[in-house]
C-alpha cells in the first residue's frame, strides 16, 4: 500500500512541479490521456495523512542521497542543471519547515511545504533521471524502505 501512496503523491507532485501535462498535447493536436486528474495539488484530508507524507519524504530523499553516494562521479547532464545534491537539500529544508508547521498545528503552512517538498524532490529525480515518468523505477533499498 506504501508503495502505492508514494507513487500517487509522486505523480502530484511532478504535476506541480512541471505543470499540466495535457495542455501541450492538446496544442500540438494529440488526444489528451483518459487518466486521473492530476492537475489539483496534493490534498490531506488528515494529520496523520501529513505525518505519512512526512515519512514517505524522508524515505525518498533518504533513497535518493543514497543514489547519489553509490553514483560520486555523476553530474548534471547539462551544465545549467543544478546539483541534485543542492535541491535534495531544499527539499530536506522545506520537509523540515513542514514538521515544524505541523508540529504548530499549523496544518495550511505544512500542506504548503509538504508539496514544495515533493516537488523538489521530483526534481531532483528528473535532473538524475529516475523519474518514473521516464520509465526507471526507483526501488528502496533495504535502508530507505518504509517499516512493515
Amino acid at each position: 500500500m506504501t508503495l502505492i501512496r508514494i507513487l500517487i503523491f509522486a505523480c502530484g507532485a511532478a504535476v506541480l512541479a512541471c505543470g499540466e501535462p495535457e495542455a501541450g498535447a492538446e496544442a500540438s493536436g494529440e488526444p489528451a490521456s483518459a487518466g486521473p486528474d492530476l492537475s489539483e495539488p496534493l490534498a490531506f484530508e488528515s494529520v496523520e495523512e501529513m505525518e505519512l507524507e512526512l515519512e514517505i519524504l524522508d524515505h525518498e530523499i533518504a533513497g535518493l542521497e543514497a543514489y547519489l553516494g553509490a553514483n560520486p562521479g555523476w553530474s548534471p547532464p547539462e551544465a545549467t542543471d543544478p546539483d541534485p545534491r543542492a535541491v535534495l537539500a531544499a527539499a530536506r529544508a522545506t520537509r523540515e519547515g513542514a514538521a515544524s508547521a505541523l508540529a504548530a498545528a499549523d496544518t495550511s503552512s505544512a500542506a504548503d511545504s509538504l508539496r514544495a517538498a515533493a516537488a523538489r524532490i521530483e526534481h531532483a529525480k528528473r535532473l538524475l533521471g529516475v523519474a518514473e515518468e521516464m520509465g526507471i523505477e526507483f526501488e528502496p533499498t533495504a535502508e530507505t524502505a518504509p517499516p512493515d
